[in-house]
C-alpha cells in the first residue's frame, strides 16, 4: 500500500513538474503579471529606433546598445574580450569518420520568446539562413561562410536546404564546417580548438540571434518597425510600447523560462520591471536634461545630445566603447568619384580632430575604429595598425590631388545627406561643407533623412540620391558599426565577394554585387579572401591589415570618428555592457524604487 502511494505521489509530482515547465495556465499567467513588482525606471534610453531588425544592414550605436536588452544570441563576448556562453548550455566538436567534415553540436538552454512559445533550433536556422538569401543586401552573410555550403547557398549555387546547419532536435544545433576550414589531417587538436573558438566567437555577433519564422514572415513587416502589433524578442526585455509618444521595455517573464516555475521570482534574473522613454516630454536628451536634474529621469543617453549638455555633466559621465565609426559615403556612380585621387583629396581636406572635438569622440585614423581586437582579444587592432592618415587637414595638398586627377571643383556639385536622429551628423556636415567649399566645390545640403539608407521592398539596401541637384554627387554620413569583435565584419563590409551583397541568380556566372555606395574592387576580394580562409589568428590578422591598407588607398568611403556611448545615471546600479556595447541590464537596480513609481505615473499621465 506504501509503496502504491509513492507511486502516486511521484506520478502527481512529475504532472505538476510538467505544467509548471509549460508555464501553466493562460490565467496562471496573467494573474502571475498582474503581481509582478519591481522597479519601473525613467529613462531617455535612446532616440526613436528605426528598426530592431537584428541582422539589418544598417546599424548606429543606438541601435546595436538595444540588441542587448531584446536579443539573444548563442554566445556573447564580455568588455573584456572573453568569450562567454548565452544561449549555448554546451558544446561538443568531432570529426565525422564517414565525410571528413569537422562538426560541431551545440546544445541550447532552456529559454522563450517573449510570447511563450519555446526557443528552437529551427529559430537560428532561420535567422542565418535569411542572412545568406541571394536577394538580400546584408553584410553579415559571410559569416556564416566557414559553414557547409553557406558560401553557395548565397551564391544561389546550391538549395538552402544544402545549408550544413541543422536542427536535429528542439535543443541541439548541429554545425557541420565546410572541410578546409579545420582539415583533420593538418591540424593539431590544439588548432582545431582554436579554430571553433574562434567560429563560438562570430557567433556573438548580434546578427546572428534567433528569429521566429512566423514573426518575420508577416506580410505587414510590423515586427521590427514603430506602431507594430507583433513585437516577439527573445531577450531579457519585450516590448511594451513603441511610437512617437512612448518607448517602453518590459521584462519577459518567460526569458530563460524563469516564470515556469511558481518557487522563481519573475525578477530573479531581470531584476528591473519597466524602463520608460517618454518621447512626448521630449525626442533628445537635451528635452530631457530638466527632468534628470529634478530626477524624474535615471539615466540619460547623451548620444544625441548637444556639447553644452554633455559638458555640464563634466566627470560624471560614462563612457563605454561601441566599435563603431562614423563616415562618408560617397556615390561610385558618379563620375567625380570614380577616381581614387578625388577621393583621397575629399578625405584630406577634412579636419577630423575638429569634428571629434565637436561630437565627443576620436578621430578616424583608419576604416577599422579603436576597441577591436588585434591577434589576441586584449591587444588593439588599431593600435597595432597605426594612423593611416593625419588626422587634421591638408588643404593645399587635397587641391594638389584634384589637379592631379584633372577635376576642376568649381564646375562639380556635392549634395550631403544626413539623418536626422543625429544632432552630431548635422555638425560633421556643417564641417565638411566648410571643407570642401575650401576646395572650390559647390556644395548642396540634400538635408535630413529619417533613414539615411534606402530600405527597399525586396530587403535590400541602396544609397540615397538627392535628385534635386542637377549632376550633384551624392554623399551620405552613416554610422559604421563593426558586427565582429575583430576587423573582419568591418573589411568585409567592402567586398563584393565576402559583402554579402545581392547575388543575380539568374545569370549562368557569379556575379557578386557592389557595396553600398558602388564601390567594387576585384583585387581588395582577393585581399578578404586571405583573411577569409586564414589557417590561425595570426595570419588572418597581419591580412587584415594588408587589406585595410589598401582600402586606405582606394578610399571608398570616408572614415570621419570612432565613435563611443555616452550617458549618465543617477540611483541606479548594476549596468553592464558587452564588446559590442550592447546594454545588459539584467542586474539593474534603482535605488528606493518604490518612491519613484507615483512620479513614474504622473509622468506617463501629463504625457498623454
Amino acid at each position: 500500500m506504501k509503496r502504491l502511494l509513492a507511486l502516486i505521489l511521484s506520478c502527481l509530482f512529475i504532472a505538476s513538474s510538467l505544467v509548471a515547465c509549460s508555464g501553466g495556465s493562460d490565467d496562471e499567467k496573467e494573474k502571475k503579471k498582474d503581481e509582478i513588482k519591481g522597479a519601473e525606471i525613467q529613462m531617455f534610453l535612446t532616440t526613436l529606433p528605426e528598426s530592431i531588425d537584428p541582422s539589418a544592414s544598417y546599424t548606429t550605436v543606438d541601435h546595436i546598445r538595444l540588441m542587448g536588452l531584446l536579443y539573444e544570441g548563442l554566445t556573447t563576448i564580455n568588455e573584456k574580450g572573453k568569450l562567454e556562453k548565452a544561449l549555448c548550455k554546451s558544446y561538443e566538436y568531432d570529426f565525422n569518420q564517414r565525410t571528413g567534415n569537422l562538426e560541431l553540436l551545440i546544445t541550447l538552454e532552456n529559454s522563450r520568446w517573449s510570447d511563450g512559445n519555446l526557443i528552437t533550433a529551427d529559430d537560428f536556422r532561420f535567422a542565418w539562413k535569411r542572412v545568406l538569401l541571394p536577394e538580400n543586401n546584408n553584410i553579415n552573410a559571410s559569416l556564416l561562410y566557414p559553414i557547409l555550403n553557406a558560401k553557395k547557398v548565397k551564391e544561389g549555387l546550391c538549395s538552402e536546404d544544402d545549408f550544413g546547419m541543422y536542427s536535429l532536435k528542439n535543443n541541439l544545433i548541429q554545425i557541420t564546417f565546410e572541410k578546409d576550414y579545420v582539415n583533420e589531417d593538418d591540424y593539431s587538436k590544439s588548432e582545431v580548438k582554436k579554430k571553433v573558438e574562434y567560429f563560438l566567437r562570430r557567433l556573438a555577433s548580434p546578427a546572428l540571434v534567433p528569429l521566429r519564422e512566423d514573426v518575420v514572415d508577416d506580410d505587414t513587416k510590423d515586427w521590427c518597425k514603430p506602431n507594430g502589433t507583433s513585437y516577439v524578442t527573445n531577450g531579457p526585455f519585450k516590448i511594451k510600447a513603441w511610437n512617437s509618444g512612448e518607448l517602453t521595455f518590459e521584462r519577459s517573464v518567460n526569458y530563460r523560462c524563469v516564470g515556469d516555475s511558481e518557487s522563481n521570482a519573475d525578477d530573479k534574473i531581470v531584476k528591473p520591471y519597466r524602463l520608460i522613454t517618454l518621447y512626448a516630454q521630449g525626442t533628445s536628451a537635451d528635452n530631457h536634461y530638466q527632468r534628470y536634474v529634478d530626477e524624474n529621469c535615471f539615466f540619460l543617453n547623451l548620444n544625441s545630445a548637444s556639447p553644452e549638455v554633455v559638458s555640464a555633466f563634466g566627470k560624471k559621465v560614462d563612457e563605454d566603447p561601441t566599435l563603431s565609426s562614423t563616415v562618408i559615403y560617397l556615390d561610385h556612380t558618379h563620375e567625380l568619384f570614380a577616381n581614387p585621387k578625388v577621393r583621397q583629396a575629399l578625405s584630406m581636406a577634412i579636419d577630423r580632430n575638429a569634428i571629434a572635438a565637436a561630437t565627443n569622440s576620436a578621430a578616424a585614423t583608419g576604416f577599422v575604429p579603436t576597441g577591436v581586437e588585434d591577434v589576441k582579444a586584449n591587444s588593439d587592432f588599431r593600435k597595432k595598425g597605426g594612423n593611416l592618415w593625419a588626422a587634421s587637414a591638408n588643404v593645399e595638398a587635397a587641391k594638389a590631388l584634384l589637379a592631379e586627377a584633372g577635376v576642376k571643383p568649381a564646375n562639380h556639385v556635392i549634395s550631403i545627406e544626413f539623418s536626422n536622429l543625429r544632432k552630431d551628423d548635422e555638425e560633421m556636415a556643417n564641417a565638411i561643407q566648410t571643407a570642401w567649399k575650401a576646395l572650390g566645390f559647390k556644395i548642396k545640403f540634400g538635408g535630413k533623412k529619417q533613414m539615411y539608407i534606402d530600405s527597399k521592398e525586396d530587403g535590400t539596401y541602396e544609397l540615397i540620391k538627392n535628385n534635386e541637384a542637377v549632376n550633384a554627387a551624392s554623399v551620405i554620413i552613416v554610422n559604421q558599426q563593426s558586427m565582429t569583435t575583430d576587423a573582419y565584419s568591418i573589411l568585409t563590409s567592402y567586398s563584393g565577394e565576402y559583402g554579402g551583397n545581392v547575388v543575380d541568380v539568374t545569370k549562368k556566372d557569379v556575379v557578386y554585387g557592389a557595396h553600398t555606395t558602388g564601390y567594387a574592387d576585384a583585387e581588395y576580394d582577393k585581399l578578404c579572401a586571405a583573411f577569409a580562409n586564414a589557417e590561425n589568428a595570426k595570419t588572418r590578422t597581419a591580412a587584415m591589415h594588408e587589406a585595410e591598407k589598401y582600402l586606405a588607398e582606394q578610399m571608398p568611403v570616408i572614415p570621419l570618428v570612432f565613435n563611443n556611448s555616452y550617458y549618465v545615471t543617477q540611483k541606479l546600479s548594476g549596468i553592464e555592457t558587452d564588446k559590442f556595447g550592447r546594454l545588459d541590464f539584467t542586474e539593474l537596480e534603482q535605488k528606493n524604487f518604490k518612491k519613484y513609481l507615483k512620479a513614474q505615473e504622473e509622468a506617463e499621465a501629463s504625457a498623454k
